[in-house]
């Protein structure tokens, strides 16, 4: 029975730990568990972009940065990418809805699997062309964009891409 006891004694106190992974827990003033900090030691230029991220590291409780690997920031106002290519572990970014008219800063996102554009100012596209493992881009809702330069862009990117509505023309390749 003794055995029982120490066993249940441990389950409890691993189930005990578990539960307070977010808080410091202490044995007779000895530290036995201190949860990594949460990720701070960056900055957006884009106070909008910064809350989201921030918002995400929070819920995801985020310590690092190559656990950031899905960022969703629809509907935030963002005009300004500025150190987003800081979260370079990135495979799946989510902007649509915003006021972007540059992409430049996801030129160096290099694991980019999945990028939403749509319903933003995006006036052009190079930055995309860098993007090597990018499967699937949406564009639509981007009037600003040159057709020709996307039709470049349908030909050079192995990526499926969705384009603006003004730009969808079954001649495209």
């Amino acid at each position: 029975m003794t055995g029982y006891k120490l066993l249940l004694l441990f389950c409890a106190s691993g189930a005990l730990l578990c539960a307070c992974k977010g808080y410091e827990v202490t044995l007779n003033e000895r530290e036995i568990y201190k949860p990594a900090p949460a990720l701070t030691q960056f900055h957006m230029a884009d106070n909008n972009l910064q809350t989201c991220i921030d918002q995400t590291i929070k819920d995801k409780n985020i310590t690092a940065v190559a656990q950031l690997t899905q960022l969703s920031c629809t509907h935030a106002g963002i005009n300004d990418l500025s150190g987003l290519s800081y979260f370079s572990a990135l495979e799946a970014l989510n902007l649509a809805d915003n006021d972007i008219q540059a992409i430049e800063p996801l030129a160096k996102l290099s694991k980019l699997k999945v990028l939403r554009l749509e319903n933003n100012r995006i006036q052009g596209t190079d930055a995309v062309l860098s993007l090597l493992q990018l499967q699937t881009l949406d564009l639509r809702g981007n009037p600003a964009l040159a057709c020709d330069e996307l039709a470049r862009l349908v030909e050079q990117s192995p990526a499926d891409i969705s384009l603006p509505q003004h730009c969808a023309n079954p001649t495209l390749p």
